[in-house]
């Protein structure tokens, strides 16, 4: 239920984002000049399809390495962006602290989520190679 919760919630946020685009690519953009906040812009589209590709790829079991790469590529860039903002913007640590605080728990939650999700194959304990154990304990 984590990883289906989880996913979904990641997919349905990232939709969010496209709804109210404007206000979201706003906000990515906010501290940057110059290169940073075409970079800015340009990411603000693609972190919310991340966002949607790894959540709906976690809560449906078809590719679930892909869902962990997107989901965990999108919520990482938020904290590494976030903190961009305070070394090579104008933005302020006390600005952007409690969204990287923010985005580290739904890291932690996305680390239980992906975990949550995988089994063992091979090396369990009297099964065969090829054969997935959840909850094996060979992960």
């Amino acid at each position: 239920m984590l990883r289906i919760g989880f996913g979904v919630t990641l997919a349905l946020y990232g939709a969010a984002h496209y709804k109210d685009f404007t206000a979201f690519s706003g906000m990515t953009t906010a501290g940057f000049t110059g290169v940073l906040a075409s970079l800015a812009t340009l990411w603000a589209y693609v972190l919310p399809l991340l966002m949607i590709v790894g959540g709906l790829s976690l809560a449906i079991p078809y590719r679930r390495d892909i869902g962990a790469w997107c989901g965990g590529v999108a919520l990482a860039s938020i904290a590494i962006g976030m903190s961009l903002k305070a070394v090579l913007g104008t933005q302020t640590l006390m600005d952007v602290g409690g969204t990287v605080s923010n985005t580290l728990v739904w890291l932690l939650i996305y680390l239980f989520a992906v975990k949550s999700g995988s089994c063992c194959c091979g090396g369990a304990k009297g099964a065969p190679a090829g054969v997935c154990t959840p909850g094996g304990g060979c992960c």
